[in-house]
């Protein structure tokens, strides 16, 4: 069994998913391969705060056990250059890649080239010969790092010199491939119909032409009357735009099936040259006016003027109702299970019984011993120890939750899921990361049918997320058990303070700077306090030590009542006090400090004390960038000291 993987930046773009049916239907009835289909983002990616953690699939799959990569470059490039990612992927070179639609920068490796040199001749060609116009635009993709914007451009300017026409600079817009942005940089150049320079405009792909089609409706420009446009890659957008959009279709998923036999052949040992080339081909539809607005906006033309029905993507769009429609159900489930499930256990026996997929009928999850701190400059390298906690198989029947064993665990760096499960199907898989914030616990492997790779996508990414609040919960409550038997244990001379029956100072550092590490371990910072009792020696002088050590004592019952169980409180020496308390925020600061002197008065008038107990107290954050409890403490007694002396001058 031969196992694939293939990196794409995400499933929610349509052109990547149209690789990804290609690369699917080559492997459909080959029984020798896995395909493993990762979405991993890019390596310190800012679309979103921690979006890098996707990266860290890349880690996973350079496992021994996977042998070779399929990798849907183009996918990366308008974010990041191909230099980069090619230095990001050279860890990948010992094992054979086959990139789509541009060449890595590693050697060995092939690639898929799309070529529309002669089709930009055609398209220009019938401009100018069907609709008589002579002045052609371009919006282009410059914003982006892309390769293929690049080699349109290129392909665009050399077609109008085949055609006899000259390049005109003001003719051209730069963009991005986003229809908002072509709609906003359309508008900054053109602001009625007699600004615009050109008869007709080509784009960079089919979004832009998207955007180009809002913004001259808003100008009032009516299109194909007084504008040609034409789109690129014959996607799903170029037939739900009005009119439907004349476009170039570069067979995207011929590119996927082409990189797929490339790579399975290089797994069988034959011969295959540096790369494929793919020739695209223009489609004449409503938008250059060669086909009647009432047809069907799947209808177009060829070039040789030949009628042109999609009626495949009909089909598929009907064959997608029912599968959308069961799999909304099932993620609205996995949502109520994130609200529900206070224990792990408790929502794996509901994965089994409540919230597989009709489409998944092979689900692993695997989580490492201990989760990994991921920084976004890219520092994640994959433990040597994970354990398989859950594993369903529909097909032969079985539901297996190992969390609680010590079964099956394995070292992933030599196989992404214990050989026995992983090899029982041959099939598909996407794999996404488990993830919270900057911890990584783990990854998620399921085997689906849909083709509807999007879906699954954030099936996986909702599954991850509501597995992980289980977690959270499991973890909470667990630790908290633990501090609360810990905290009943400290019954310890040398970690208790006789008087106030509180942890003593030596107490205080041990378990406090524990209790900051596991806070932080599950991304939960907080606040130490520094306290003393005011007024301590005037006390003693006026009603003697033992009315002070009563002070020191109802004091101590005070901090007791007013923090939580699961809180360190000790008496670090004669008066002075130290807390620590997970997860407090500063702006309940004032409030605590009000239902501390409520509870002194209180328990003053209770026990008839001839005084009003009073503490002074000062608070200090802790976080990732600030653990060290004795650094912490000192913060908050310089807070101490400044009440204090506030205190003083209102005297």
């Amino acid at each position: 069994m031969k196992n694939i993987a293939v990196l794409v930046y995400e499933l929610t773009i349509e052109y990547n998913c149209t690789v990804l049916d290609g690369i699917v239907d080559f492997f459909e009835k080959k029984e020798d391969v896995n395909l493993i289909i990762s979405p991993v983002n890019i390596p310190l990616s800012n679309s979103s705060e921690f979006d890098y953690q996707y990266w860290t699939s890349v880690k996973v799959l350079n496992s021994e056990s996977i042998d070779a990569f399929i990798v849907i470059t183009n996918s990366f490039l308008s974010n990041i250059s191909i230099d980069t990612l090619s230095e990001k992927l050279k860890k990948l070179c010992s094992k054979p890649i086959v990139s789509i639609s541009v060449p890595l920068n590693i050697p060995g490796s092939k690639y898929i080239h799309v070529s529309c040199g002669k089709t930009y001749e055609q398209i220009i060609e019938h401009i100018v010969k069907v609709h008589k116009c002579t002045r052609i635009g371009f919006f282009t993709a410059a914003m982006t790092y892309s390769k293929d914007a690049e080699e349109r451009f290129v392909a665009y300017k050399k077609a109008l010199k085949k055609n006899h026409l000259d390049f005109n600079p003001e003719f051209v817009i730069d963009g991005d491939f986003t229809p908002g942005i072509a709609e906003e940089k359309f508008l900054e150049r053109f602001k009625s119909k007699d600004d615009i320079p050109f008869q007709a405009l080509l784009c960079a792909n089919d979004y832009t032409a998207a955007g180009v089609q809002n913004a001259l409706d808003k100008i009032g420009v009516k299109c194909p009357d007084d504008l040609l446009l034409f789109g690129f890659d014959d996607s799903e957008v170029a037939l739900v735009c009005y009119p439907a959009l004349s476009t170039i279709n570069q067979s995207v998923d011929k590119s996927g099936k082409e990189a797929a036999r490339m790579v399975y052949d290089i797994l069988k040992g034959k011969q295959v040259g540096e790369y494929y080339t793919i020739q695209t081909t223009p489609v004449y539809r409503q938008s250059c006016g060669c086909v009647n607005p009432a047809l069907h906006n799947t209808t177009g033309i060829d070039q040789s003027g030949n009628m042109i029905l999609d009626g495949k993507r009909i089909k598929f769009r009907f064959e997608n109702f029912s599968a959308v429609s069961y799999t909304f159900t099932t993620i609205y489930g996995l949502l109520n299970q994130m609200d529900t499930s206070s224990n792990l256990s408790v929502y794996l026996e509901g994965l089994k019984y409540k919230y597989g997929l009709d489409n998944v009928s092979e689900l692993s999850i695997v989580m490492y011993k201990e989760p990994v701190l991921v920084g976004r400059e890219d520092s994640f390298e994959v433990p040597d120890e994970a354990k398989l906690i859950f594993y369903s198989n529909k097909g032969i029947k079985v539901h297996k939750n190992y969390f609680d064993k010590e079964d099956y665990i394995f070292n992933p760096k030599k196989e992404v899921v214990p050989e026995e499960f992983f090899n029982r199907d041959c099939g598909r898989y996407i794999l996404v990361p488990l993830y919270n914030r900057k911890w990584n616990y783990g990854y998620i492997v399921f085997m689906f049918y849909s083709h509807n790779y999007s879906l699954m996508s954030i099936y996986g990414k909702i599954l991850s997320n509501s597995l992980l609040q289980a977690y959270s919960n499991f973890k909470n409550s667990r630790e908290r058990d633990d501090l609360l038997e810990e905290n009943k244990n400290l019954s310890i001379s040398a970690k208790i303070d006789e008087l106030s029956k509180l942890l003593n100072r030596r107490g205080f550092f041990e378990y406090g700077q524990k209790t900051i590490n596991l806070s932080l371990s599950m991304d939960k910072e907080g606040c130490v306090f520094f306290c003393d009792l005011d007024g301590l020696k005037k006390i003693n002088d006026n009603f003697g030590h033992d009315m002070g050590d009563s002070a020191i004592q109802l004091v101590a019952q005070v901090l007791k009542k007013v923090f939580r169980e699961s809180d360190i409180v000790a008496r670090l020496s004669g008066d002075e006090f130290g807390i620590i308390a997970p997860s407090f925020r500063l702006n309940n600061l004032e409030n605590l400090r009000k239902k501390i002197a409520e509870e002194n008065e209180k328990i003053s008038r209770e026990n008839n004390l001839p005084f009003i107990l009073s503490l002074s107290m000062g608070c200090a954050e802790y976080g990732h960038d600030r653990s060290n409890l004795s650094e912490i403490l000192s913060k908050a007694d310089e807070k101490l000291y400044e009440e204090k002396r506030r205190k003083h001058q209102k005297k």
